[in-house]
């Protein structure tokens, strides 16, 4: 469904992320999507039976045993202009956790969430431009070789353009306005040279 990604999945069922993107039976999704933080719903992703672990250890004695991180890394970048936003003070909450902080030289924001959060919400501080909020829907992105994915990432970095206008030249022109903002060829089309622009740029 949307929204879910194997790190959300992996979360829900007991998982280690890496345990059920590498397994076989995920293979060929693995292939297909070569990101295991986007999904298209209709994706399957086969749960594997649990295996029991054991292990030895000393009666009467104190012994130690650390979990796993169970967060997963959140980046975005704060581009306007196509230039990076770097030095921008921001509040990040994500199910009730508030982390304060700063985007880095390139413009990105790097921060651990834990993995089965759905939303959160975007704060940066008030300066020339004044406070902006964004609304986060977390593993909503779908893959750049879907339309909707492409969609979603002329969206992000700017180009904007609703779902619903797909049928009209409104995809071709956001098209056509990235590839000559990023000196392609203008085409208006999502060729493979363009799609792997997309995704350099949008840094998925």
């Amino acid at each position: 469904m949307q929204g879910e990604c194997f790190s959300s999945i992996a979360k829900e069922y007991g998982f280690l992320e890496q345990t059920l993107w590498n397994h076989a039976a995920n293979a060929a999704l693995k292939n297909k999507r070569k990101n295991p933080n986007v999904l298209l719903p209709g994706d399957v992703v086969t749960i594997p039976d649990r295996v029991s672990g054991e292990e030895s250890a000393s009666t009467e004695q104190k012994h130690v045993f650390k979990a796993k991180d169970e967060r997963v890394k959140l980046q975005l970048r704060m581009l306007r202009d196509s230039k990076p936003r770097a030095g921008i003070k921001f509040t990040l909450v994500v199910d009730g956790r508030v982390i304060e902080s700063a985007t880095d030289g390139d413009g990105w924001i790097r921060e651990k969430i834990f993995a089965a959060a759905k939303t959160g919400k975007l704060i940066l501080l008030p300066g020339t431009d004044g406070e902006e909020q964004y609304e986060l829907l977390l593993g909503n992105l779908d893959p750049v070789e879907e339309e909707s994915g492409i969609i979603g990432r002329l969206q992000n970095l700017g180009y904007f353009i609703a779902l619903e206008q797909t049928e009209d030249p409104a995809l071709e022109l956001a098209l056509e306005k990235f590839q000559v903002k990023n000196n392609l060829e203008k085409t208006g089309r999502a060729d493979a040279t363009t799609r792997e622009k997309l995704k350099q740029m949008h840094g998925s």
